[in-house]
């Protein structure tokens, strides 16, 4: 994983970066998580990461599934990290 041991701030909310089996549970619990595309800088000019939570009470595979068909490429990269509340 790309941010392991980092302490990172996503709009002013700190967060460390989870694996995908790990986000799925945190999504099930109704935990709020946090995606951005693997080449994407956190925080950037141009991306900020997108929050996610299971308030449309979809599944976390369909909930990513629909984010991945619009934010993926290969510039902005294949997969996503995820991210989630300290």
């Amino acid at each position: 994983m790309r941010y392991t041991g980092q302490n990172i701030n996503i709009c002013g909310t700190a967060v460390k970066q989870i694996n995908r089996t790990a986000a799925r549970k945190a999504y099930d619990r109704g935990e709020m998580i946090y995606i951005n595309p693997c080449n994407m800088r956190l925080n950037g000019v141009w991306w900020t990461p997108m929050s996610l939570d299971n308030y449309e009470g979809l599944s976390f595979d369909v909930m990513i599934n629909k984010h991945a068909y619009y934010s993926l490429s290969a510039e902005m990269g294949l997969y996503f990290n995820f991210f989630k509340k300290i």
